[in-house]
């Protein structure tokens, strides 16, 4: 009898479980990754800006709904109409508008239970730009809306216009509906979904800065703990008997600098790293350099990277030598400045007198 009745149990709690507590577990988010909203406790709650008629601000036909969510806590519910599509604000309640031009994909859970089968439209938008419009039925898991939670992935290019690079959004705006259908939002957040790459063209490629320190520069931001690995790198050479043997560097040094804004007033970054090396390179030997294991702020691992180069110092463009002839009259000495930063590695800088005169 205990058995049955446990059995019996069991069925009854199934039976009783919401349909949030259905899906997958709780998505897992990396420190690149934002988070926007998420019912559950202790986490991203709404933000909240109350009108005078007690309602709040940052939910636009939107409101909260305990026990609907994702897995078991709460939700948003859409409640549209004919002339209203629900909006969740951001720049609301203390919220600020958020860059989201950093990332790849915008993801939420979405459910509506009693299907939608029109296309059903999304956009974004800030106080002065809107972006493109999206048919969720595109980016939805299945190609199908029904009361299954299913997860909505879209591309950030989608949605961004020549004139906007979502680098300030105010709004999330879901569609309006004249069957006033109710529908269910949760987990909404941005995604980094593309793996760093080392840049090896143009100004960017890799550049030695000495004899013993080498530059690479990366398309986006990496996490500081994997650049730290010192296996993570290795140089070789055939006609370099230092390293004949793959050798590692013995320290890396990293630095971010701006380098301008784009349309949306958002800083584009440089995300330089300095790789230290025990012995110099020699002139004119050829060297390979293989790179793995650097992940980004969301744990994406760049692919293995072989990068070859030859070091000639008196044939590439030295970056650190930098010659200032203003205000100096033109039959007055000149002075060139030498000297170079390498992100938290350090650096130095020389003032290069009459006759090559080094002054400290």
């Amino acid at each position: 009898m205990n058995v049955k009745r446990s059995l019996w149990l069991s069925i009854l709690l199934f039976m009783a479980l919401p349909i949030a507590a259905l899906a997958d577990d709780s998505p897992h988010y990396g420190i690149g990754d934002q988070l926007i909203y998420d019912g559950e406790p202790g986490s991203v709650p709404v933000l909240v800006e109350n009108a005078s008629d007690g309602s709040n601000r940052c939910l636009f036909y939107l409101q909260t709904a305990p026990a609907e969510g994702l897995n078991g806590s709460q939700a948003l519910r859409l409640t549209p109409t004919k002339w209203h599509g629900p909006a969740y604000r951001l720049y609301c309640g203390g919220g600020s508008r958020r860059d989201f031009s950093a990332h790849d994909v915008l993801e939420f859970y979405f459910r509506c239970p009693s299907g939608y089968v029109e296309p059903p439209a999304f956009h974004l938008s800030t106080w002065n730009r809107s972006s493109n419009t999206v048919n969720l039925l595109n980016h939805i898991d299945g190609g199908v809306i029904d009361n299954t939670w299913r997860k909505v992935q879209i591309p950030l290019a989608t949605l961004a216009t020549p004139d906007w690079t979502l680098g300030n959004v105010e709004t999330l705006a879901w569609a309006m509906d004249e069957q006033k259908r109710t529908c269910y939002v949760d987990n909404i957040a941005l995604r980094d979904t593309t793996p760093p790459t080392l840049i090896t063209a143009g100004k960017q490629a890799p550049a030695t800065e000495s004899s013993t320190v080498l530059r690479l520069t990366f398309s986006e931001a990496y996490d500081a703990d994997s650049i730290r690995a010192l296996s993570n790198y290795s140089l070789s050479s055939l006609d370099d008997s230092d390293y004949s043997t793959a050798t590692s560097p013995v320290d890396t040094g990293m630095h971010y600098r701006i380098q301008r804004f784009d349309n949306s007033g958002i800083p584009q970054n440089r995300y330089d790293l300095f790789l230290q090396f025990a012995k110099p390179l020699k002139n004119g030997r050829q060297y390979t350099l293989n790179l793995q294991g650097v992940k980004d702020r969301s744990d994406n691992a760049i692919a293995p990277t072989p990068y070859r180069f030859t070091y000639a110092d008196q044939q590439q463009l030295n970056q650190n030598i930098k010659v200032n002839q203003v205000g100096y009259l033109p039959e007055r000495p000149k002075v060139g400045y030498v000297g170079g930063y390498f992100g938290d590695l350090g650096g130095g800088v020389w003032a290069v007198g009459n006759n090559g005169k080094i002054l400290l």
